[in-house]
């Protein structure tokens, strides 16, 4: 238990490192920083949205992007330890309201301009559904309770056009965002995609940028952060909502606390062919003072092409390595753990006029040994894409419930430390999954999509508390055998898109079904249920 916990937490703990600000829909132009707008040769949009409030003259440009979502979400029930407990999720409406405003000063042949970004989510998360009471259900899937969250609130600087300064708030997104995510980076047409995205990675980010450099586009930045929140971090919020469920009488707590410098260099900006690489360095301190030091290489590579009118060709890949050292969860046999993790997505897409197939492979580490003094459990960013209920749902409500279980006095003597960062709440970890789809768009307006996710562990286990029970042996949460094929999940949704009067609604409706394998098989050697879900979504900029 203790070794997965701290695994999962040192490599999550690098989600915002990347190195610029996040390209918002409907941001100004912003100079040539992190994982900004790429001239898309396969067409992404059908829509030219624009602000509705929007100015332009010659030495000003401002534009109020608004925006609200809302996404309305339920899945049928299944077991989530070897006791025959069952997840019964509520059907949940989940949302967010946002509000921003970015300005850019100066003349196109000034030598310096200034831009100001602010975008600010006056509300996301759960509005209603979920029983946010219920004492066991604190890291169950959709239970992320509405807030408030300010994405953006930052100042940048060019001085000519090539060295830019960025400081202020600031959200993160690098590559294909494995590692560190926006949470704005959402379906478009010909993604085929299942994913409402929330959040995003928060900085308070100090930062040089150089380039383009050459004809080759050629990026180097460098920068330090003082992180926010992201999925790794357990902030004050949340770490007081579980003093509540435990019923503390002060649940005034501290949460983590965490700094970051980040160095990153790119090939190929803005053009058909690109990759790059940046290298992080974290340290990362929670309320008791137990540290968490790692370090994140990460590669990126993207490839573009046209082949006469109708045939287009995408292909992109990720891979990322973490190293280091954390005394989170400590035992008596190891005081402080080695970190070495790794991951790698890949994504191929081939469109043929209006329809099209993609492709996604992800691979996520996973920690054979609790044990051993060593943590090797990858935990992907929650907002990465790869289905909507394998990961977000079964696992998310299985390593929530044995954070409980292993908390049990009644059931272990000395419960392990740190049981509350255990659950991957949403977040991919320890797979292989593969997941082909096709697509078909109908016109100008809909598109139908759909395809067949095959997950499996990375390696035999997953769960450390049923294998204590068992002597060692390797256990899934229902007290199974530790098979490697978790099941297949079968999905289907259908996108509608229009521009109306320059404001842009998109509605959606996505359905499937998780089959469980034999790695999902209870105690009594019987499969789990099939889990069936299903969501309606609506988007509006304007």
């Amino acid at each position: 238990m203790k070794k997965h916990i701290a695994g999962t937490t040192a490599f999550v703990a690098v989600l915002s490192l990347t190195l610029a600000a996040s390209a918002q829909s409907g941001q100004v132009s912003a100079p040539p920083i992190g994982d900004g707008p790429v001239e898309p040769v396969v067409r992404d949009t059908w829509t030219q949205y624009e602000p509705t409030i929007t100015h332009r003259s010659s030495r000003l440009t401002l534009e109020v992007p608004l925006s609200f979502g809302l996404r309305v979400e339920d899945t049928s029930g299944f077991g989530v330890d070897r006791y025959g407990t069952e997840y019964n999720g509520d059907p949940t409406v989940n949302g967010f309201v946002r509000v921003g405003a970015n300005m850019n000063i100066g003349a196109h042949d000034s030598v310096v301009n200034v831009g100001i970004v602010y975008e600010h989510d006056l509300f996301t998360g759960v509005a209603l559904g979920f029983d946010h009471e219920e004492p066991d259900a604190l890291y169950y899937p959709e239970n992320n309770r509405g807030r408030h969250h300010i994405r953006n609130a930052h100042l940048r600087i060019d001085v000519g056009p090539r060295l830019h300064l960025l400081a202020g708030i600031a959200t993160s997104h690098w590559g294909m965002g494995l590692v560190a995510n926006d949470g704005a980076h959402g379906w478009t047409p010909g993604s085929a995609q299942f994913v409402d995205p929330r959040g995003g990675d928060t900085v308070a980010r100090g930062m040089l940028i150089l380039g383009p450099v050459s004809d080759n586009n050629l990026m180097f930045t460098l920068g330090g952060d003082y992180v926010i929140d992201d999925d790794a971090m357990l902030t004050s919020y949340e770490l007081e909502r579980e003093a509540e469920r435990l019923g503390a009488a002060d649940p005034t707590l501290d949460g983590d606390r965490a700094w970051q410098l980040t160095f990153s260099a790119r090939y190929g900006y803005k053009k058909p062919t690109e990759f790059g690489a940046y290298f992080v360095m974290r340290r990362q301190t929670a309320g008791d003072d137990a540290e968490t030091r790692v370090q994140v290489a990460d590669v990126y590579a993207r490839h573009e092409a046209n082949f006469g009118n109708s045939l287009r060709l995408k292909l992109e890949a990720e891979g990322a390595i973490v190293f280091g050292t954390t005394e989170l969860s400590p035992s008596p046999e190891h005081p402080e753990s080695d970190v070495l993790q790794g991951a790698l997505a890949a994504r191929a897409s081939l469109q043929f006029g209006r329809a099209g197939f993609v492709l996604d492979g992800l691979y996520a580490s996973g920690d054979r040994n609790f044990d051993d003094g060593r943590q090797n459990g990858f935990g992907v960013d929650a907002n990465f894409p790869m289905g909507f209920i394998y990961h977000r749902y079964v696992t998310a409500a299985h390593t929530a419930r044995t954070e409980l279980t292993a908390g049990d006095l009644s059931l272990v003597g000395i419960p392990a430390d740190d049981l509350e960062r255990f659950p991957t709440r949403g977040r991919a970890t320890n797979t292989i999954s593969i997941f082909p789809r096709l697509f078909v768009q109908a016109g100008e307006l809909f598109e139908f999509y759909g395809g067949a996710m095959i997950a499996m562990n990375a390696v035999p286990g997953g769960d450390p508390f049923n294998a204590r029970l068992d002597g060692g042996v390797p256990r899934n949460a229902l007290g199974g055998a530790a098979e490697r094929l978790q099941g297949v999940e079968a999905d289907l949704g259908v996108r509608f898109q229009r521009l109306l009067d320059n404001t842009e609604l998109t509605v959606g409706f996505e359905a499937g079904a998780f089959f469980p394998g034999p790695g999902l098989h209870t105690i009594a050697d019987e499969t789990m249920d099939t889990v069936i879900a299903g969501r309606g979504m609506l988007d509006y900029r304007f």
